[in-house]
Parts: C-alpha cells; structure tokens; sequence
C-alpha cells in the first residue's frame, strides 16, 4: 500500500497538468519541492485590461512554469501559465494549444481559458495562459483516499467518468474532431463538483493512415512526443497493424482511465513490452469489487482493433444510463 500511495504522490508532484490547482499550494509551503518564484517573474502582469498578481509557484516543468495569480480588482485567483519560447516550433505548438482551449472553452467540462498575452523583446518570447484555478485533481483525490486505505465508491467512479466523457465528446464534436492524445488521471481537475480536463498539448486532429514508411516514422516521433505510454492505444504501439490512428484512440485511453479509476492501477502499468497492449491482455483485481456494468465498460473500450472499439457518444450514453440520466448525444458528421 505505501509502494501505491508514493506511485500516486510522484505522479501529483512530476505531471502537473496545465490547469494549477489549489492541491499545489500545499506542495509549495510545506514539501519544499517547488522553489520560490523565479526572479524574473514579473510581480504583476495584465491581460483583459485587469491586473493580475503572481503570488505562488505551482510547479514547473522543460520551459514552462505554473503559477496562482490574484486578480487585484475582484481578489479571485487563477492559474496561469508561464511558456518560454525558445524556437519557432514551441510558438506554433503553444498558439495550437490556445486555439483548441479557445475552441473548447464554451463546454463545462472542459477547463476555462480566461485570456492569453505574449510578450517580446530582444532576449525572449513569453506566452502566459490565464485559466480558471480548480479546486483540487482527480489524482490528489486518489492519493488522499490511498492514505486513508480505501478507494472511490462505484458512484463516484461513475460521476467522474461521467463528467470526463462529456468533455472528450465535446472534442470528438468538432469538426474535424479533435484527438486529445493524453488522456489521462493526471489530467482531470474539479471545480465545484464538476469534473474536467485540461492539458490539449498534444490534441491534433490529424488522422494517421499510416500508408507509408515516412508517415510511419512522422508518427512515431509524434506519438513518442505527444503522448503517454500507460494510456497508449494498440494502433500507437504497432503502427504496422493496419488501423489507422484517430479519435478511437481516445477511446481506449478512457478504458484505462476508467480501470484506473476502480483500482488505482492502470491496466498495462507493469507491462514488460508493448505486446501486451498490442493483444489487449490485462487482469481485472479481485478487489475492490465493482458491478459487471462497469466492468463490462472497460472491456468495451480495451479493444485492440480500432474498429471495435464504441464511440466516446457510445460510452457517454452507457455511463449517463448507469446514473440514471437518459441523455442522447448527438453524432457528428462521420469523417470521408
């Protein structure tokens, strides 16, 4: 049990996600793994015509930077993001990553972007992110209840899952469908009672066919980059397989997702090679015991043939009718 509850709290400290929490700020006072501010962090920033203060250092990660901020004329914090700009891939990637939060950012169970500002000068180019600050993630959560010796009831389960799923077929309603790519516990956050996801990163909306040598190498290097290997799709992990790439991949990284969920291990976590995503071969645990349902919703989406796999409006009509809620999610037009 100490192995899981140190495994869950490396997670919370190492993979940030882009949304800060207010889960950091107890990292920041109390576990000295983050520093103090750098010293070329502006004490004030504005964006929107209101003025902002950076008040604590949430985490940091390559060339990035988290940090809370106090909006000095309504005292309502935020998370903002710090993005150094070093080269003209970084300002394409990070202006691709505002453009689908801007696209995105009508849907309650996606995370509010507030604004964006960059700045320049001779020696460097800024970008700041300003989002809504959650009250807590999904994998603190997890690390709270493992100290405490118990997990998340099948209610729970299901309203987080929930709640992740809207937002993932609010991307997959777009036209073209966006792919999110990384998926993951780490990338879950909670506002008031209402789960979300944040880091788009890595969303594209490029389908891979995969026809050829060099548009397997593009993906290889792409996905390598791009995405996490315990969330990873079979279609991902051997690009010789003959599926394509595309939105079912998100599918899949709900399956483990959801796996996760139930028993605070993803299902492919210790496998020793790809093989064993590539064949779908994991084990349900014994315990803690869920109901057939919910297990049967992770054995629909850990499907290795793409084709097989359900749709995320598929698996948002199933998890809404094991709460009770009867709800009808409409399908976009279906790609050439």
């Amino acid at each position: 049990m100490e192995d899981a509850v140190e495994k869950v709290r490396h997670h919370a400290v190492s993979n940030l996600p882009t949304s800060a929490l207010n889960f950091g700020e107890d990292l920041v006072e109390d576990s000295g793994v983050f520093s103090n501010l750098p010293v070329d962090v502006p004490k004030t920033i504005e964006i929107n015509g209101e003025t902002y203060k950076i008040t604590k250092l949430l985490g940091e990660g390559g060339f990035s930077f988290v940090f809370i901020v106090k909006n000095i004329q309504t005292g309502v914090d935020y998370a903002l993001k710090r993005l150094l700009i070093q080269d003209s891939s970084q300002s394409v990637q990070a202006k691709k990553e505002i453009d689908v939060m801007k696209k995105l950012n009508n849907h309650e169970n996606v995370v509010k972007l507030i604004g964006v500002k960059e700045i320049q000068n001779n020696r460097t180019n800024e970008i700041y992110i300003l989002m809504e600050l959650a009250d807590s993630e999904v994998v603190g959560m997890m690390e709270e209840r493992l100290n405490q010796r118990s997990k998340f009831s099948e209610q729970e389960i299901l309203n987080i899952f929930f709640d992740v799923c809207k937002g993932v077929a609010h991307m997959h309603s777009q036209n073209p469908p966006m792919i999110h790519r990384d998926l993951k516990v780490e990338n879950i956050l909670c506002t008031n009672g209402t789960y979300k996801i944040c880091d788009f990163g890595s969303t594209t909306t490029r389908i891979y066919t995969l026809s050829s040598r060099a548009e397997k190498q593009e993906a290889e290097e792409d996905i390598q980059k791009n995405t996490t290997l315990a969330y990873r799709a079979p279609e991902m992990a051997d690009l010789y397989s003959g599926d394509p790439i595309t939105e079912k991949a998100d599918v899949w990284a709900l399956g483990c997702v959801l796996f996760k969920l139930c028993f605070f291990k993803g299902p492919f976590e210790d496998a020793e090679s790809s093989i064993s995503v590539i064949n779908a071969k994991y084990k349900i645990p014994p315990s803690p015991v869920y109901s057939q349902p919910i297990i049967d919703l992770i054995k629909s989406m850990l499907v290795p043939a793409v084709k097989d796999r359900p749709s995320v409006f598929d698996i948002t009509e199933k998890v809404g009718k094991l709460l009770g809620k009867e709800i009808s999610m409409p399908r976009p037009t279906q790609r050439p």
